[in-house]
C-alpha cells in the first residue's frame, strides 16, 4: 500500500512537470493585429548605398516582401530607387504605414498597408511556419525571394536569398535575414532587417505599435 501511494506521488509530480514544460514550450508571443508604423533606424557598412545591397526595404523577407525596388524610403523603405532619407539615421516616417497580421500556429500572414501624397499600395504575403521554404515577391510582382522561418526564442527569425539585377551588372544574391520581436506588454513590434550583398550590407530596425479599436 505504502509502495502504490509513492508511486502515486511520483506519477503525479512527473506528469505535472510535463504539463509545465509544454506549457512552458507551447507560450510563444503571437503577432496577429494591426501594427502601425512609428518609428525607423537604420545603419550600414562603410562604403555601403542602400541600392547597392538591393534596397532598404523588407525586400521579400519576413514578414515580407518589401514596397518595391532599390533603395527605399527613409529606413524602411518603401518605393524604390535610391532613397530619399539618410543612412546611417533615425527618423519618424514620412508615410503611414501599417501591418495587418494573422498568426497561426502554421503560417503567418502579412497585409501591408501604405499611404503617401504618392499614393496608397496593399498587398499579402504569406509565410510557412513549419520549416518549409516560403516563396514570395515583391509588392511589384518580381525579384522572388525564397526563405524558411523558424523560432529563436520568442522571436520569428527568417532567413533567405533574392536575386538582384542592376542594369550593365550580372545578377547577384542579396542575403536576407529578418527577425520580429514583441515587447512584453504586447503592444509593441520590432522588426529587423538586414540585407547583404558583395561584401556589403545594409540593416534597419522598424518600430510598430499595437492599434486599438479597430473598425471592421
Amino acid at each position: 500500500m505504502k509502495r502504490q501511494a509513492i508511486l502515486i506521488v511520483v506519477f503525479g509530480l512527473c506528469f505535472g512537470s510535463v504539463i509545465w514544460a509544454s506549457q512552458k514550450v507551447q507560450k510563444k508571443a503571437n503577432f496577429s493585429g494591426t501594427w502601425v508604423l512609428k518609428k525607423v533606424k537604420n545603419s550600414a557598412s562603410p562604403g555601403s548605398q542602400p541600392g547597392s545591397v538591393g534596397g532598404m526595404r523588407r525586400g521579400g523577407g519576413f514578414p515580407g516582401g518589401g514596397r518595391t525596388g532599390g533603395g527605399g524610403r527613409q529606413g524602411g523603405g518603401r518605393q524604390g530607387g535610391g532613397g530619399t532619407g539618410p543612412i546611417p539615421g533615425m527618423g519618424v516616417p514620412t508615410e503611414d504605414s501599417q501591418l495587418v497580421i494573422d498568426h497561426t500556429d502554421s503560417a503567418l500572414k502579412v497585409t501591408h498597408k501604405s499611404s503617401s501624397s504618392e499614393g496608397g499600395r496593399e498587398y499579402t504575403e504569406t509565410f510557412l511556419l513549419d520549416g518549409s521554404e516560403s516563396v514570395n515577391s515583391g509588392s511589384s510582382g518580381g525579384e522572388e525571394m525564397r526563405s524558411r522561418t523558424s523560432w529563436d526564442n520568442n522571436k520569428l527569425v527568417t532567413l533567405g536569398t533574392q536575386q538582384m539585377s542592376r542594369s550593365g551588372n550580372a545578377a547577384s544574391d542579396v542575403v536576407i535575414k529578418q527577425e520580429l520581436s514583441l515587447s512584453k506588454d504586447g503592444k509593441t513590434l520590432t522588426f529587423k532587417t538586414s540585407r547583404t550583398a558583395n561584401g556589403r550590407s545594409v540593416s534597419s530596425e522598424e518600430t510598430f505599435e499595437r492599434q486599438t479599436n479597430v473598425s471592421k
